[in-house]
């Protein structure tokens, strides 16, 4: 009974350790989701404006934060205008993906949806994607701005967890719902 007791206290405290882990990556991308947001919605909204102005912020904060992965500005026909140090070499769009339909068809802004897991289109990477909608001052849909998380890093890291011969783990084997909740018990985005 006392080791099964002992068992349970064990189990508890490392889902408690790695469902924190998680909250943290979520909540860092999400951080910087609103400040890239706010960065391109505050200032002249041609594209080449927007690409130079998210380009330095993009550079700062990859150069504090490298873990993450890659931070991107897609315009209002999902054409992907800037990614980490720059325009990616060649066009891409990503207006078929379930984020950015979410994103530019959503009925309001200040919400981060999440999308995946895809292949990336440059990368060629398994990923989950955290997008928050852009608008301007008129709350005209500009595009979104995306956050990727590597598959690849999300099993590394569970890779590390013992969980016993019986154990396992599977971060992303199939599309399923999964709600992030705030503090007060509001939605704060879904995948």
């Amino acid at each position: 009974q006392q080791y099964r007791h002992q068992v349970e206290v064990d189990t508890r405290n490392l889902a408690k350790i790695v469902e924190r882990s998680v909250s943290d990556t979520l909540t860092l991308n999400e951080l910087v989701l609103i400040a890239l947001a706010d960065n391109v919605a505050d200032g002249p909204t041609d594209p080449q404006a927007i690409v130079e102005r998210t380009g330095r912020l993009v550079r700062a904060i990859k150069a504090r934060y490298p873990k993450i992965d890659s931070l991107s500005f897609i315009d209002r026909d999902g054409r992907i205008l800037f990614r980490n140090d720059g325009p990616p070499e060649r066009d891409y769009t990503i207006a078929d993906r379930d984020y950015f339909i979410h994103a530019r068809d959503g009925d309001g802004d200040g919400a981060t949806v999440f999308g995946g897991p895809h292949l990336g289109r440059i990368s060629g990477k398994a990923s989950l994607y955290m997008a928050r909608r852009v608008t301007d001052a008129d709350h005209r849909f500009l595009g979104v701005v995306s956050a990727t998380i590597l598959l690849d890093e999300i099993q590394a890291f569970l890779a590390t967890v013992d969980v016993g011969a019986e154990g396992g783990q599977r971060p992303a084997e199939e599309h399923r719902l999964v709600v992030r909740l705030l503090h007060d018990g509001a939605a704060a985005g879904a995948f």
